[in-house]
C-alpha cells in the first residue's frame, strides 16, 4: 500500500477531495458547499442521536410498565383494553413492539451512517472541515437542549394551571 499520497497532518486549503475521489473540490464555491454540507451532517447527527435515546427510553419505559404488571400483557377483554388506552396506558401488542424495534433500528442505521460520513470528512485532515463538523454537532446539541428545556417549562406551567383548577 502506497502511503506517499495520504495527507497525515491538518492543513487549510480550499482544494480537497471530499468523501470520494471523484469529488475533487478545487474552487471556493464548491468548498463552501462542502462546508455547509458538513455542518448539516453534524447537526443532523446530533438530532438523530437524541431521537435514538428518546426512542430507546420510551420503549424501555413501556416494556417496564408491562413487566411490573401495571398493564396486562394481552387483555382479551376488549373494554378493559380500550379503557387502558383512553387512560394513556400502553397495551402490549406484538405488532407495536416490532414497529418500535424497527423504528429504533432505522434510527440507529441513520445515526451510524451519519457518524461514518462525518468521520470520513474529518479524515480529509482539512482544518476548516473539522471545525465545521464540530460546530454542526454543537449547534444541534444546543438547539435540542433549548427545545427540551422549553418543553419542560411548558409542561410544568400546564401542571401548575391544572393544579390551580383542582383547588
Amino acid at each position: 500500500m502506497q502511503m506517499d499520497s495520504i495527507c497525515m497532518f491538518f492543513y487549510q486549503s480550499s482544494e480537497v477531495i471530499f468523501l470520494f475521489e471523484s469529488l475533487h473540490v478545487s474552487n471556493l464555491g464548491a468548498y463552501i458547499a462542502c462546508l455547509l454540507f458538513t455542518f448539516f451532517i453534524g447537526f443532523c447527527l446530533e438530532i438523530v442521536t437524541v431521537a435514538v435515546n428518546y426512542l430507546k427510553h420510551s420503549a424501555m419505559f413501556d416494556l417496564h410498565k408491562v413487566d411490573f404488571g401495571l398493564v396486562p400483557c394481552e387483555s382479551r377483554d376488549k373494554e378493559k383494553k380500550e379503557s387502558l388506552l383512553k387512560q394513556g396506558y400502553f397495551v402490549d401488542d406484538s405488532c407495536t413492539r416490532v414497529q418500535k424495534r424497527l423504528l429504533i433500528s432505522l434510527a440507529y442505521f441513520l445515526q451510524i451512517t451519519l457518524g461514518y460520513l462525518l468521520m470520513m470528512i474529518v479524515m480529509t485532515y482539512n482544518f476548516l472541515l473539522l471545525l465545521v463538523a464540530i460546530l454542526g454537532m454543537v449547534s444541534g446539541y444546543i438547539l435540542i437542549q433549548c427545545l427540551q428545556s422549553r418543553i419542560k417549562i411548558e409542561i410544568s406551567d400546564l401542571d401548575n394551571v391544572l393544579d390551580g383548577e383542582k383547588r
